[in-house]
């Protein structure tokens, strides 16, 4: 069984692929092999989408990521991109919009969404690091004191 993006099911038909009428998971490939694909939710996407920002953004070479703000709190180099993520969110987001990211932000320190944020990230072997950039991220999104 294979999860894939319902953009890519309606890729499958254009490419010779042929769903089971009787099985809607079940597909014939064009070289006749069988195989049961069920389409993942956007949500999975998302947090695919999510985890690589958290994981690349901001480059290494950001200045960002060695100023005062970020030597203040102790944060190590991941710790430090999450932390300036944050900051530049919450430098672009609107008022009504913040409410609605901070929310989300919450949701993810909380079952299962955390849970299915591991499952879709480089972090599946090292919660503990996925969580303390999590909460650098937080802590960059709140308004500077």
């Amino acid at each position: 069984m294979l999860a894939v993006g319902v953009g890519d099911i309606s890729a499958l038909t254009r490419h010779g692929w042929e769903r089971d009428p009787r099985q809607q998971q079940r597909w014939k490939a064009p070289s006749g092999a069988l195989l049961d694909l069920l389409p993942a939710p956007r949500e999975v996407q998302d947090l695919k989408d999510l985890a690589h920002i958290l994981n690349e953004y901001p480059p290494i070479r950001d200045d960002r990521l060695y100023s005062d703000e970020v030597f203040e709190r102790n944060l190590d180099t991941s710790q430090a991109q999450a932390f300036v993520l944050g900051r530049e969110l919450g430098e672009v987001c609107a008022e009504p919009d913040r409410q609605i990211v901070t929310t989300f932000l919450a949701m993810t320190d909380e079952e299962p969404h955390f849970s299915r944020f591991v499952n879709q990230s480089p972090w599946r072997h090292d919660e503990e690091q996925l969580k303390r950039r999590l909460a650098a991220l937080r802590d960059g999104f709140a308004p500077p004191t």
